[in-house]
Formats: structure tokens, C-alpha cells, sequence
């Protein structure tokens, strides 16, 4: 295989599919990207057996070929040479040789393409298409509240968000037991579906899609989900199992519904987390009383007491909650103001915009009583 191509571009294309990498095994190979030189075409793979990039770029094919080459090796190679033309030539020992400007790494070890694991097809899927802005903007408001990491195997589906496509409305949903952060996109008419995105499908797609208007096609099986984007093709498996009934979670006619400014709110939860650390969780209380709100907590570092205008409420309600949850719930909430529906210090609590139902936070209190 011989090639040439621009350093910038290339670059570029090893970013995007680098992170699609394993990062530790003990089979060389799967710790490297896949080079495909055909065409007129370089084609770049990184995949972890769970998620897959590949990026297409243009080049100068002067030997079409495949290879794998180490892939953090590969990106600190390209990373330090000057912005010009990079020539990569492969031999018959599967010895690489990379030359740009006086620069030249030689005989740096690459694999044979065939040990390159084979990326699953989406063949005979359901076709959802939605705008690009669209799909960051309900990755971006759900995806901080699906859990990290699963204590058992049950809880595997709550490590992702669940997309759930009704023929005109497209609701996201996650959850780590904690909280569960809601978003909902009108579309255009299609075909239903559901599936469950995991997690490191859903930070690749935000960081993968651009922010525009144009459209984007998820095709989506049983197992798998595929989107390709200009010359970005991302499939990911999906995770298999049946999402928790969120719905009934959500409590109905709370009696108490504030007003309040976000970014009021925000920057005083903001200011107690300063003496809250997350080894050891001490609440945030908010004291409700009538036209105030007062936040207050007290750790070993020192005590916090704020106090925050709201409109609406006709009750006294004392509750507390895990600072930093509260905070990415706010933090996710663009509107200047929003609503908070409060049933009891047990019970969760809600977060809504002032009208219409795009979006929903809900928010488990912590039991003053006991906590520490």
C-alpha cells in the first residue's frame, strides 16, 4: 500500500475514529485503526466490538492496499509532523514507512487487514430521520442522566437513553435510579420504532454530528444503529432489554408549583456545591415558603444559606437533594425560567418549562433524616 494525502485532513479523520479504539488488550490488532486505500479513497476504522467509527478522506492512491496500524502510535506520528503532504508506504514485511517535509518514521510494525474485526451491517432496518440539531439537543439534555455503570445485569438498560419514535413525536429518556431526564422533538411523520443508544454511542454521535439544520438518517435493527454523516459512518450495538416505565414515575397534580428564574437558581446551587464534596454527600436543603426559597447546607468546610425569589407557591415544603444532581438538571433547562412541582419531602420533585412538555427533570430527594 502506498499513499498520499494532506496532514490536516488526516489528522483530522484519526480524531474522529481513534476514540472507537480498545484501548487495552492483549490482541494487537484491536488497538489499531484500519487503513483501506481504494479508489481514490483512504478509509479509516476504529472499533471496540461495541461501537464503530470509520471516516472516509481523499487521497493520492499510488498502491491500493489495507493495513492495520497501531492507533495511539499512529495519531502521536501525524500529530508531530509538519502541515504538508504525508506519504505512507507499506511493504511486503508489513513495515510501514511515513514520510512529511524532513520528516520520516520507518519501520514501524503494522498488521495484516484480515485480523481487523468485521464491523456488523444494518441491512433490512427501520429508517428514523431527523434534523442534526435535533438529535444533540435531546443527546445533550438526557444523556448526563443514564447511569455510568450497572451493579447487575438488569440494570444494563439503564446505561444509554431510549429513544421512542410514536409516528410524530420523539421522546428520549434516561435514568440512573436517581433522576430521569426527559426531551421530547416533533418530527416529521414516519414509521414508529424505540431503541436503547448506550452510553459511548450517545458521547460519540454528540461529538461526531455537527450542530446544523440538515437532515440525518438513523437506520436502526434489533441489535445495531447506523448513521453516516458526510464521511463519518458511526454503528454502535444497541443494548438489548426493555426500558423502565417512566411514565408512572412522574407524579400527577403536585400541590405545590413554583416559578423561579434558572439562572438564579443555578448560580446559588452552584455556590453551595463549593463546600459539598462528593466523597461524602451532604443534601442541599431548599426551604419553600411561599415567595422565597432558601438553600442552606453544612458540611465540615463550612456553611452555605442563599435565598431565591419564586412566584406560585401557597405551602411551606422543606427538601433536600444531591447538589450536583440538581445542578445538571438546571444546567440542561434553556429557558429563562422554569417550574418546580413538589408533592412532598419524600416524593420527587419535577422540573418543567413554563409551558409545553419538551422537556422533564426528575429529581429524587434525599431523605434529611438520614443523611450525614
Amino acid at each position: 500500500m502506498e499513499i498520499s494525502c494532506s496532514k490536516s485532513v488526516l489528522d483530522r479523520a484519526i480524531q474522529k475514529t481513534q476514540r472507537a479504539v480498545i484501548q487495552r488488550t492483549s490482541v494487537p490488532a484491536l488497538t489499531g485503526l484500519l487503513l483501506e486505500a481504494v479508489d481514490g479513497k483512504l478509509s479509516i476504522t476504529g472499533y471496540d466490538l461495541e461501537i464503530g467509527v470509520t471516516c472516509v478522506i481523499d487521497a493520492d492512491i499510488i498502491t491500493e492496499g489495507a493495513c492495520i496500524i497501531t492507533a495511539r502510535e499512529f495519531a502521536s506520528i501525524i500529530r508531530s509532523l509538519p502541515d504538508e503532504e504525508v506519504k505512507i508506504s507499506v511493504n511486503d514485511n508489513m513495515a510501514a514507512t511515513i514520510t512529511c517535509g524532513q520528516s520520516e518514521f520507518s519501520s514501524i510494525a503494522v498488521y495484516e487487514a484480515e485480523d481487523f474485526p468485521a464491523l456488523p451491517t444494518v441491512e433490512d432496518s427501520n429508517v428514523l430521520k431527523i434534523k442534526k440539531s435535533q438529535l444533540k439537543n435531546l443527546i445533550r439534555k438526557t444523556s448526563f442522566a443514564a447511569a455510568q455503570t450497572q451493579a447487575t445485569e438488569r440494570e444494563r438498560v439503564l446505561c444509554g437513553a431510549y429513544f421512542e419514535f410514536d409516528g410524530e413525536i420523539l421522546t428520549v429518556a434516561a435514568t440512573d435510579k436517581f433522576r430521569i431526564a426527559l426531551c421530547r422533538e416533533k418530527l416529521e411523520p414516519q414509521a414508529p420504532v424505540e431503541f436503547l443508544v448506550p452510553n459511548k454511542a450517545l458521547s460519540e454521535l454528540s461529538r461526531l454530528v455537527d450542530d446544523s439544520d440538515d437532515d440525518i438518517t438513523i437506520q436502526v435493527t434489533r441489535r445495531h444503529l447506523q448513521i453516516q454523516d458526510d464521511d463519518v459512518t458511526i454503528i454502535s450495538r444497541l443494548i438489548e432489554g426493555e426500558f423502565i416505565n417512566y411514565e408512572r414515575a412522574i407524579p400527577k397534580d403536585p400541590p405545590i408549583v413554583v416559578t423561579v428564574d434558572t439562572a438564579e437558581l443555578l448560580s446559588k446551587v452552584e455556590g453551595a456545591r463549593v463546600l459539598i464534596s462528593d466523597k461524602q454527600i451532604n443534601p442541599l436543603i431548599l426551604d419553600f415558603d411561599f415567595d422565597s426559597l432558601e438553600l442552606h447546607t453544612a458540611t465540615a468546610s463550612g456553611r452555605f444559606e442563599a435565598r431565591v425569589a419564586v412566584e406560585g407557591s401557597r405551602q411551606k415544603l422543606r427538601i433536600g437533594f444531591n447538589g450536583r444532581l440538581l445542578s445538571e438538571a438546571l444546567s440542561s433547562c434553556e429557558y429563562e425560567k422554569i417550574k418546580l412541582e413538589l408533592t412532598s419531602p419524600l416524593m420527587p420533585c419535577a422540573i418543567r418549562p413554563l409551558e409545553g412538555d419538551e422537556f422533564l427533570h426528575l429529581l429524587l430527594p434525599v431523605r434529611l433524616g438520614e443523611a450525614k
